[in-house]
């Protein structure tokens, strides 16, 4: 057999249905590919929805949130309800599936 590694660089995750190795398509084989979680490196990940505080809203408005990606040593440094002060980079990311259709 083969190993087949992938590698992920978006926020979805879906297995390869199709193996696509040298010896599959020179087999002309499909293959069977099975998951192996032994195998791969998974890093920590978590996604924080911050929002203004209400003394900094003006009356009548609603706060505005944002969402953080945090990854590796950064996840789960703060809990719900904490002020936090974020500092990075700011990546604008387009709207996919249902939402995108709306806006």
């Amino acid at each position: 057999g083969a190993e087949v590694y992938q590698e992920i660089f978006s926020r979805e995750f879906n297995p390869l249905t199709k193996c696509p190795s040298k010896m599959c398509s020179e087999k002309r084989t499909a293959g069977n590919l099975t998951e192996q979680v032994r195998g791969s490196r998974f890093i920590k990940y978590q996604e924080i929805r911050m929002q203004e505080l209400p003394d900094q809203v003006p009356i009548g408005h609603v706060p505005r949130t944002m969402a953080v990606q945090c990854r590796g040593e950064l996840t789960r440094s703060c809990n719900a309800g904490d002020i936090v002060t974020v500092s990075g980079v700011f990546l604008p990311a387009r709207f996919t599936g249902f939402k995108a259709m709306k806006a």
